[in-house]
């Protein structure tokens, strides 16, 4: 299996990428997207902690009754971009995606891609920083597939370990650290490989199976 990255779909200006994805969508939609391009630039720039409905307003050009009329909440915004970004990486990581393989094989594969987007697009990598962790957003920043795939693991015998919310929050850190890491240093580039294989032993493969899997996946 080789994994190769579709460059073509990777966004070219974050400060814009769905208001420029959906050039035609109804003003409402359109509104959206610009605040969800507000939010990420906002937490790129801003961080998490420090991110408020003031930052977004200007980022996106609305007025704060307009952002009001969208969403209730600061939270509530930001959840929703987090589910958008991830849903967005999903798509990219879908592409050229081969069927019928190992569901180790598939995990090494996905979360090699979804680490390798969030480093490379480090306004998308700073807003998983952020929503990654808790474990009541699991379920919609975590890829459906991502889950499914665990879950087929399990059933197949292939993963030993039980699949579990914890056990997904072990993922998911592992996979925060390691955007984080690759966004903050140089030269980490094998970091991503290094927690595919702990993502495997996690999942109950020995140190040489995982090996093994990671290097027929990614080489």
């Amino acid at each position: 299996m080789t994994v190769e990255l579709n460059k073509q779909l990777m966004p070219t200006n974050t400060q814009r990428h769905f208001q420029d994805k959906y050039p035609d969508a109804p003003k409402a939609q359109h509104t959206r997207s610009a605040i969800i391009d507000g939010v990420i630039e906002a937490i790129s720039t801003e961080g998490l902690e420090h991110t408020t409905v003031k930052h977004i307003i200007e980022n996106a050009g609305i007025t704060q009754d307009t952002f009001f009329n969208h969403y209730d909440t600061l939270d509530e915004a930001i959840y929703a971009t987090a589910s958008t970004v991830s849903a967005e990486i999903g798509y990219i990581i879908r592409d050229g995606r081969v069927q019928n393989v190992p569901a180790d094989e598939k995990i090494v594969r996905d979360n090699f891609l979804f680490m390798t987007i969030a480093t490379q697009v480090p306004a998308w990598g700073k807003l998983m920083i952020a929503a990654l962790v808790p474990l009541d957003g699991i379920a919609d920043i975590s890829l459906d597939d991502f889950r499914n795939t665990l879950m087929d693991g399990e059933k197949s015998g292939i993963f030993k370990t039980p699949i579990n919310p914890l056990v997904m929050l072990q993922i998911a850190t592992l996979a925060n650290l390691t955007i984080r890491l690759n966004i903050e240093n140089k030269g980490m580039e094998f970091a991503i490989p290094e927690t595919n294989k702990a993502v495997l032993r996690l999942l109950g493969h020995t140190n040489e199976q995982a090996e093994q899997v990671v290097s027929k996946v990614l080489g």
